[in-house]
């Protein structure tokens, strides 16, 4: 290991998937899509997770479904340890670390949450409805809808062009949501 090899230690829930435990979320395709182009420039990847035993396994088999094969899973790749005389330190060695919990969360996307398919539901993205709460009156547009850990909630801005207005939004629980949007009435 003379010449440079980037290491990246990336997390799993949360960060390579959504974060369902113990189940698996959805996938986190664009961090995945770049760390398998890493690796094909030759950067060596490693699994960094708590997950431990048969949910370990699981996380390994379902990453590897995505395209996605590691180097080495909670533990340094082999070119490391034989680079310390064949001692394996605790703390995993790696040039970037990727995790939920990381600093630079916005380029890696992270926390990951997957937009929930809504075709069957009611409200779909970029749909208009008038918002209707207390009084209060106004035409919005849904920008995003998301899940994470079981609950979904969803994301409208306001399409009025007055000053007071413009840059309302909401995200809140979508059932919330229920006796407060309807469709706008045509002229």
């Amino acid at each position: 290991m003379s010449n440079y090899i980037p290491i990246y230690a990336v997390d799993f829930d949360g960060t390579l998937c959504e974060s369902e435990w113990p189940g698996i979320g959805a996938p986190n395709r664009k961090l995945i899509e770049r760390l398998i182009k890493r690796q094909k420039d030759g950067a060596k990847i490693i699994l960094w997770t708590c997950r431990y035993g048969e949910r370990l396994q699981e996380a390994v088999e379902w990453c590897k479904d995505q395209g996605l094969k590691f180097d080495a899973v909670n533990d340094n790749i082999p070119e490391l340890i034989e680079k310390y005389g064949g001692i394996n330190p605790r703390k995993i060695t790696a040039t970037v670390y990727i995790d939920d919990c990381a600093v630079d969360k916005e380029k890696y996307g992270l926390p990951f949450h997957a937009r929930v398919s809504v075709t069957d539901e009611k409200y779909q993205i970029g749909s208009r409805w008038m918002l209707k709460s207390n009084g209060f009156k106004l035409e919005v547009e849904v920008e995003e809808i998301t899940k994470y850990r079981g609950n979904v909630s969803m994301r409208v801005r306001s399409v009025s062009n007055n000053p007071n207005f413009k840059h309302y939004g909401c995200d809140t629980d979508i059932e919330w949501y229920k006796d407060k949007l309807f469709p706008i009435e045509e002229d």
